[in-house]
């Protein structure tokens, strides 16, 4: 998973990730933010799972949803739970919405996520 950090014209933490992880950056520039708290607890739940105290953890914020257990981590928009099958779609804008979810919905392993969350969480301490 490849990541980037920056600042946007207001000096907030921005993230960039790669492609099917879009959801990943918007959750750490949105959710996360400057919250180091967040940070540490995040990593707190992810030792628990880690010592086998916890089988998983589930996080749910104002905008994201965050799953975690041994294997994996799943990030999902709020908004993704809403649904929409009352609406006509044609298919060509089915590519459309997949691509869109992308920003949306995503998931990466244990191990990735937590790099992740040390790079985040070093970039908002030091960087500011």
């Amino acid at each position: 998973m490849d990541y980037q950090f920056s600042r946007d014209i207001y000096g907030n933490a921005q993230a960039k990730l790669s492609m099917g992880h879009e959801a990943f950056a918007r959750f750490l520039s949105e959710e996360v933010a400057h919250n180091s708290s967040l940070c540490q607890k995040l990593f707190n739940e992810m030792q628990s799972i880690t010592q086998g105290s916890k089988s998983q953890f589930i996080y749910t914020g104002q905008d994201f949803e965050l799953y975690l257990d041994r294997q994996k981590v799943e990030v999902s928009a709020h908004t993704v739970n809403h649904s929409f099958d009352d609406f006509p779609i044609d298919n060509e804008s089915i590519g459309e919405a997949d691509f869109y979810d992308q920003e949306h919905q995503a998931e990466c392993g244990f191990e990735d996520f937590r790099h992740l969350l040390e790079a985040w969480l070093e970039y908002i301490t030091y960087y500011t």
